[in-house]
């Protein structure tokens, strides 16, 4: 977990002090929610979660893209980590001379996930669906929803983080 959080601040600090124009093709999201895990093996609980997501949209298409999102969370002591590859689908909405691209977002995806921890690993199903706002050019706030899903466990998040365009 100290892993984590440190190279999320590295990842911070890197898109911060660079502070040079960015494309709207690449997004570095972080973020931080609630999580609720039940499943036969492990019992129900809540917890918090923190991660972030590699996005890229495809030049060609607005509407599509790839990511990549890794995230930990805890349940019963057990402390999980999550990483998952993704297909996106985004409905840029708000088009104008400041955001050419768009400044709100609504957006799907979904992908397969490897969940491991102490004692377990399993592959499970990754959706996930929210709204992006761009506040400035560069920089968005955005909530989402998701679901993991497999034979062995369910778990349910809901975040909110910051994104950063580059």
């Amino acid at each position: 977990m100290k892993k984590l959080v440190l190279l999320l601040v590295v990842c911070v600090l890197a898109v911060t002090i660079a502070g040079q124009p960015v494309s709207a093709e690449t997004n570095l999201n972080l973020y931080l929610g609630m999580s609720n895990a039940s499943s036969l093996k492990v019992k129900e609980g809540r917890s918090s979660v923190i991660g972030g997501r590699l996005q890229y949209w495809l030049p060609t298409n607005e509407f599509f893209g790839v990511g990549f999102d890794i995230f930990s969370f805890k349940t019963n002591a057990i402390d999980l980590l999550a990483e998952s590859g993704l297909a996106m689908l985004r409905v840029p909405l708000g088009k104008d001379s400041q955001y050419p691209t768009g400044k709100f977002f609504p957006y799907l995806a979904a992908g397969p996930a490897l969940i491991s921890g102490t004692g377990m690993a399993t592959l499970a199903l990754d959706f996930k669906g929210g709204i992006a706002w761009y506040v400035d050019t560069n920089l968005a706030i955005f909530g989402e929803h998701r679901l993991l899903n497999s034979t062995e466990i369910e778990i349910q998040q809901f975040v909110g983080g910051i994104q950063f365009k580059f």
